[in-house]
């Protein structure tokens, strides 16, 4: 803020007024003829304190916003008794110096120039993200099932057709799918009259096959259960044979399922690998797998040891009983493959 203060002094034809700015009394120097105005003042202190006209606002109980620049200062600002000596008028001046002002303007073009920024990379991440979903609706159209077709003589395929679209649709499914580029003619429900099979995959992508009913034909199998399933069967998309590289391709595809699928989570909060078949790299499956022994504690209690004689870490036992049970679920599932049965030869071309 500023103070004014003018003082009338006809013996040295000047007018001296002092400006108050941020508390500091500044003395101010204006001839006397012609009569200095409002905006010889404005002039003055744009001189003495650098800071340009349009900026300033000078608060005096005389003065109001609308006063005009041409006002003369003696009546206003300044008034001189007859006989005494007048104080020097004090007048508040409110404004920012022109280094406050340059520091707002580098502040908003540092702003501005932020912003332009920002928007140029939202832009391009918008690019990139249309890009993306142009790539993802190409090849989710490119590697998926061509189709579904279900068993029309039970009375409700269109509850199966459904559940056929929605492995078709399954985030994890085509993930795995657009992962490997793997193209299947048609997903299709087996017939129950198979009641061996679980499912097949025929001539390596012409055909999956999966049974979707339960023994009694009154419901449909679990959702997880038939998806794995039918991640089985697109292992053999590369394997015909049950051998150690199919299941290792099997447990990579449950793998790659899982990490687009609720957060690696089923509905019911379980990791899907405590939910369904999901082995680890290691072993195979069989009785013979990982085995281990046992024997009794100084407490009575059963201290499992490995192959050496020494105790195994209470995580080891868990996760080798954990492996001992995939494999089992895993031999299920090769027990209920049908598709080394539906293998057939490639027609010869005419």
């Amino acid at each position: 803020m500023s103070h004014l203060h003018n003082a009338g002094d006809e013996q040295t034809g000047s007018v001296t007024v002092v400006v108050s700015y941020k508390g500091v009394d500044h003395t101010i120097q204006l001839v006397d003829q012609p009569p200095p105005t409002l905006l010889d003042l404005k002039s003055a202190i744009d001189t003495t304190l650098n800071i340009p006209l349009q900026h300033q606002k000078l608060l005096h109980r005389r003065l109001r916003p609308s006063t005009p620049d041409n006002t003369p200062l003696v009546g206003t600002v300044i008034t001189i008794d007859a006989g005494t000596a007048a104080p020097l008028p004090r007048v508040v001046l409110m404004a920012a110096s022109e280094a406050e002002i340059e520091t707002v303007r580098r502040a908003e073009r540092t702003l501005e120039v932020r912003t332009a920024r920002q928007a140029k990379d939202r832009k391009a991440v918008e690019q990139v993200k249309r890009a993306s979903a142009a790539v993802d609706e190409k090849e989710a159209s490119e590697y998926c099932f061509e189709g579904v077709r279900v068993l029309m003589e039970f009375p409700d395929h269109a509850a199966a057709r459904k559940l056929l679209e929605r492995l078709q649709e399954d985030p994890g499914i085509r993930h795995v799918m657009r992962l490997h580029r793997w193209r299947v003619g048609v997903l299709t429900e087996l017939h129950p009259a198979e009641e061996t099979i679980l499912g097949f995959n025929k001539n390596m992508g012409q055909e999956i096959s999966l049974r979707l009913r339960t023994n009694d034909l009154q419901g449909f199998r679990h959702y997880p259960t038939i998806r794995t399933v039918l991640l089985h069967e697109l292992a053999h998309m590369v394997h015909s044979e049950h051998d150690s590289n199919f299941h290792a391709l099997n447990r990579q595809l449950n793998r790659e399922c899982d990490q687009v699928t609720s957060g690696g989570r089923n509905v019911a909060g379980v990791r899907p690998s405590a939910a369904f078949y999901q082995p680890d790299d290691h072993g195979e499956g069989g009785s013979g797998s990982g085995s281990f022994g046992g024997r009794l504690g100084t407490d009575g209690s059963v201290v499992t040891i490995s192959e050496d004689g020494s105790p195994l870490p209470m995580r080891e036992v868990l996760a080798r009983a954990a492996m001992a049970r995939l494999s089992k679920q895993e031999q299920e599932l090769v027990d209920g493959c049908g598709s080394s049965k539906a293998v057939e030869e490639p027609q010869s071309k005419e």
